[in-house]
């Protein structure tokens, strides 16, 4: 190896070795945001006696779905109004989403879903239109994955392939 790789492939290494605290973080931030997305989506449609969104996975799905098959401005939206999202709530209750009550989590998606979120200045008021379009957003992605689930076609509803089942019994007229 001659002096100039040598010195060309330092600084190489010595720039990415830069920017490892700045990835270290931004992948703190997309596991930060996959857990609030897990608990608002477990909100949605909670475990009971059927399995719920975070068994489910559905978080993975409102994500991906946004990422893939969003445009620009659903993009924006999404990450726009998670933020928003889970700084208002911290401002309510004094907590962070993940570590609420069901009963907080859900008395503050009522206080979206009615329209009840108050708005005081010109900045709240753009929050609040952000915020409640991104969990207009969330809910139907979640409520879409849910009926798409395995779970859903097989045990709730199960899936005929069209046509059907054949039944020459059944009378036409």
């Amino acid at each position: 190896m001659d002096r100039k790789s040598f010195i060309k492939n330092s600084f190489i290494f010595a720039g990415g070795l830069a920017f490892l605290p700045y990835l270290s973080s931004c992948e703190d931030s997309v596991e930060q945001a996959n857990l609030v997305l897990a608990e608002l989506g477990e909100t949605i449609i909670p475990e009971t006696t059927t399995p719920g969104s975070k068994t489910l996975g559905l978080h993975n799905f409102v994500r991906k779905m946004v990422e893939d098959c969003g445009d620009e401005e659903q993009q924006k939206l999404f990450g726009k109004g998670l933020v928003a999202f889970e700084s208002r709530f911290k401002r309510s209750n004094d907590i962070i989403f993940e570590n609420a009550t069901p009963s907080q989590r859900s008395e503050f998606l009522k206080t979206i879903e009615t329209g009840e979120l108050e708005a005081t200045d010109e900045r709240e008021f753009e929050e609040k239109e952000i915020i409640e379009r991104f969990y207009s957003l969330v809910k139907s992605l979640t409520i879409r994955g849910y009926k798409n689930s395995k779970y859903y076609m097989t045990e709730v509803v199960p899936y005929e392939l069209v046509p059907g089942r054949y039944n020459p019994f059944y009378k036409i007229a």
